[in-house]
């Protein structure tokens, strides 16, 4: 199976993800950052996450879902998220991603579950990802990590550095889905034992779940303390633990299917997704320096060579997914031979 066709890194076509968002309108999105930094600046940021977020989510898998908060902004999501895969890919892009709403249930166990619960109900799926739109180091190659986890377990989860986490992944079982509604029952959401309440629900009920170590420990920005933690990790971090050994950004190794050309392919911006990528994370990097700097009157001391070096890290931070994988033996020896490279913490 060629999990980089085209220069994409696809999992199985039976796979999807569904990213749960908004519309980056001032007042609306990230409010609780917009407190500190001002909401045209805080929906910003989060629009560049976005759509961080949603190419990301288009090069790993064929098959996405924008689910966003509210119905009435769905058709003006509709017109965004086409801008954004054009952008990406071009007029062939501009289709690829569905867009609708969530339920309207406050709870957000509650609005999980019944993602899920609409993924599967089609029987197209023989796995399904829910991920957030504000974590600005969610690259394809931790949307294709879950999905080989996928192979070995019931669910995945991707830890977050609050306690929660930033993902959420569930294979096809008959088991999972008659217990939905137990999955997500009982979560305190937003404290710090998310993560392990949720490992708790799904042991409860015999599904197995990925290691934590097995995924990569991310952040997402929901308020300005966020912001800063966020910025100074960035700060500390050396680039040579971010790249990669085969050095060729995403696509797939030496023995990939997909030559350099292909990995290299250019968007409609003339620019490729590796480079793209770069700039949306110079930009949340800058910008959110930047706001931290009016609001603390603080100052860094990053010179522009030792930023540029960070931010082209952060791309590699997971060692690329082979491309050819010949039979299931081959596979199997793959997920374990890549578990050592991508258990470490990123930071």
């Amino acid at each position: 199976m060629d999990l980089c066709a085209s220069g994409k890194c696809y999992g199985k076509r039976r796979s999807a993800i569904v990213l749960f968002g908004r519309l980056p309108t001032p007042g609306k999105a990230k409010t609780r950052l917009g407190r500190s930094i001002g909401n045209d600046a805080a929906a910003g940021i989060y629009k560049d996450m976005a759509e961080g977020a949603i190419a990301s989510a288009c090069r790993a898998s064929p098959n996405v879902t924008f689910l966003c908060s509210e119905e009435n902004d769905v058709p003006e999501v509709e017109k965004w998220i086409r801008s954004v895969t054009a952008s990406e890919e071009g007029e062939e892009g501009t289709q690829r991603v569905k867009v609708g709403c969530q339920s309207q249930s406050a709870d957000l166990g509650e609005r999980l579950r019944d993602a899920l619960q609409d993924a599967f109900s089609g029987g197209n799926f023989d796995e399904v990802i829910i991920a957030g739109t504000d974590i600005p180091n969610l690259s394809p190659d931790v949307f294709v990590l879950g999905f080989l986890r996928l192979r070995s377990f019931d669910v995945v989860l991707g830890p977050s550095d609050d306690g929660g986490y930033y993902m959420v992944g569930v294979r096809q079982n008959r088991q999972a889905n008659a217990q939905m509604d137990k999955f997500f029952q009982g979560i305190h959401w937003s404290t710090r034992i998310v993560y392990r309440e949720q490992v708790k629900n799904a042991e409860s009920l015999n599904l197995s779940v990925c290691p934590h170590r097995l995924l990569p420990s991310l952040s997402d920005i929901d308020t300005f303390e966020d912001a800063k933690i966020w910025l100074e990790k960035m700060h500390k971090a050396s680039p040579s633990n971010f790249f990669s050994q085969n050095g060729d950004g995403y696509g797939g190794g030496d023995d990939g299917a997909s030559d350099g050309k292909t990995r290299e392919a250019k968007g409609a911006s003339g620019l490729s997704f590796h480079e793209q990528h770069k700039r949306r994370l110079v930009r949340i990097y800058e910008k959110l320096e930047s706001c931290v700097k009016k609001v603390d009157g603080e100052a860094r001391t990053d010179s522009g060579e030792r930023k540029d070096m960070l931010l082209m890290g952060i791309l590699r931070y997971l060692t690329p997914i082979k491309g050819r994988r010949e039979n299931k033996a081959a596979e199997d020896h793959a997920v374990t031979s890549t578990s050592a490279s991508h258990s470490r913490r990123l930071f």
